[in-house]
């Protein structure tokens, strides 16, 4: 099997800035294909110029040598776009660790092959969602074996929601839209077993200087309270649990990270600080979690109130659990299908309620997308509540009854193993890339590119120009054009995509020839595409090296 991955996502590119769950699956699932998927050749297409490239180059060489001697090829994405789609035609899947599904089928029609597509939804929640993706997904050219990966109960749930109301509304409008076609495949994220696991607490505590006798309850994610989790009420129950158990230690740890230009974190200090808590409330950035693993065993119990729409699977729980810390969670979207109430820790009691429509008014503001955007997030979080006394009781459970932490403790590690490890996620998405493939190739009805609707630039736009140049169009050279590394510094280093001697090249070749057609050159350099070819010559045009003739073409 050959699978090709697409999707620019790195948690190494963050080392001490803002790290989602996404950023981390998508490096842990890439990373876990490479090390227990069974395909032999694993292609990644990446986007040059990006301030990912490097990491993700870093990313694939320093996982080339494996204990299964697999390893990943590199792909730059201009290389496709210059030079053709023939490296990709022997793949069998292509596989975005995102969303981003539009290329991957345009990606196809232009391969023209029966490949089956698959992608994972990461977030549900955005505003432009709508029309950006779900709509659109009615309307794009699916296959029976393409399927896209939801990693929970609850974002399968949300999909078969969004089509339904969608179609209600078309064919309220006289508009008719058909189901896609692809599949909806439920594939829990995981998480590496072997290395979130079981340490000795006592050691790790000696380490970073925190008592033993303290009971930690830990909170690791992102500090947003618009799209992640309301921390206030969390302080506020710590601050009642703490006076239920005045002779107690008991800590409270808040790890995590933070987007630039906001100050979440800095809010959280200023209440704690007003509430008495500095002593027993700490705030820990990213930069300063060198051992994410050792950062879970520090703590007796983990815990994440989720009350966001962002939030569709949740990877922190399950962290916690394969490390055998008992969880705490709101019961809320995919921590509803990870955390086992009473088994591994507590689900609390979490309730909605309808007061969104001035959300959907958001729509018609004449504020910029990112202020929509922010505004949407922030009133659909106030709308969710996690119980606060619920919360209260589940965590007096804990602090009193070691047995039951120590009990959840191993269901927690056992859970994560059969559930969760990373392995069982790999085995699963395989199995769906082998249905996928078995329906491509029973397929009977054969391959036929159905023409994504794009923008026809040159025939839309035809209304700009003086004249619209064609194949027979003469160019001469100009004064200029004996200036070799004045023609390299300008096309060639001035930030474009072109290979660097293809310029020199052609200005060569009209030089000798004296007048030459866009059609004599397109001829004479068959190692090139058109496009290259036309593009360059724009280029040399603009830039004052060739000149249009009027001479004859022969």
């Amino acid at each position: 099997m050959k699978i090709a991955f697409t999707g620019n996502t790195f948690a190494r590119a963050y080392p001490e800035g803002l790290i989602t769950g996404y950023n981390v699956a998508a490096e842990s699932l890439l990373e876990a294909f490479m090390r227990h998927g069974k395909a032999d050749e694993l292609l990644y297409l990446y986007e040059p110029g990006k301030y990912q490239e490097n990491v993700i180059r870093r990313f694939a060489e320093e996982r080339t040598v494996l204990s299964t001697g697999k390893k990943i090829e590199m792909i730059n994405e201009y290389d496709v776009l210059f030079h053709g789609v023939d490296q990709l035609k022997n793949v069998d899947i292509l596989h975005s660790i995102k969303e981003d599904v539009i290329p991957l089928l345009s990606m196809r029609e232009k391969i023209g092959k029966p490949i089956p597509i698959t992608f994972t939804f990461h977030s549900l929640a955005e505003p432009h969602l709508i029309w950006d993706t779900f709509i659109p997904m009615l309307m794009l050219p699916f296959k029976p074996y393409d399927a896209m990966i939801c990693t929970s109960n609850a974002v399968v749930h949300f999909m078969e929601k969004m089509f339904e109301r969608i179609q209600k509304t078309f064919r309220e409008n006289s508009l008719m839209l058909g189901m896609p076609k692809l599949r909806l495949e439920k594939v829990n994220l995981g998480v590496d077993t072997d290395y979130f696991c079981p340490m000795e607490k006592n050691s790790l505590r000696e380490k970073y200087g925190i008592p033993q006798d303290a009971f930690i309850i830990l909170w690791f994610g992102r500090f947003s309270d618009c799209f992640k989790a309301d921390l206030f009420p969390l302080l506020h129950v710590f601050h009642k649990l703490t006076g239920s158990f005045p002779d107690k230690k008991i800590m409270l740890i808040l790890a995590g990270s933070q987007e630039r230009g906001t100050n979440y974190a800095g809010t959280l200090k200023e209440q704690i600080t007003y509430m008495g808590l500095e002593n027993r409330v700490h705030i820990v950035f990213n930069g300063q979690i060198k051992d994410r693993a050792e950062l879970y065993n520090i703590a007796d119990v983990f815990t994440s109130p989720a009350d966001n729409i962002q939030e569709t699977f949740g990877l922190t729980p399950i962290e916690a659990m394969s490390c055998g810390i008992p969880q705490i969670v709101s019961d809320w979207d995919g921590y509803r299908d990870t955390v086992e109430h009473g088994v591994t820790g507590f689900r609390i009691h979490t309730a909605w309620c309808d007061c969104l429509d001035d959300i959907s008014a958001t729509d018609y503001l004449p504020a910029n997308i990112g202020s929509r955007r922010l505004l949407h997030a922030k009133l659909a979080a106030h709308s969710v509540a996690v119980d606060c006394s619920d919360f209260l009781e589940k965590l007096k459970l804990l602090v009193l009854d070691n047995d039951l932490i120590r009990k959840m403790s191993v269901n927690s590690r056992k859970r994560a193993k059969q559930c969760f490890d990373i392995r069982h996620t790999v085995e699963h998405t395989e199995s769906v890339w082998d249905d996928s493939i078995r329906i491509a190739h029973s397929d009977r009805s054969g391959f036929n590119p159905e023409g994504i609707p794009t923008i026809d630039y040159c025939h839309d736009f035809s209304g700009y120009p003086s004249e619209m140049l064609d194949d027979s169009t003469l160019f001469e050279p100009t004064v200029f054009c004996s200036c070799e590394n004045y023609v390299k510094t300008q096309c060639c280093n001035n930030g474009r995509l072109e290979e660097s001697e293809i310029p020199v090249k052609i200005i060569g070749y009209i030089k000798k020839a004296g007048t030459a057609s866009i059609k004599q050159i397109i001829v004479d350099f068959e190692n090139y595409s058109p496009d290259q070819i036309k593009r360059t010559l724009m280029l040399l045009y603009k830039y004052d090296f060739i000149k249009i003739s009027t001479g004859f073409s022969v």
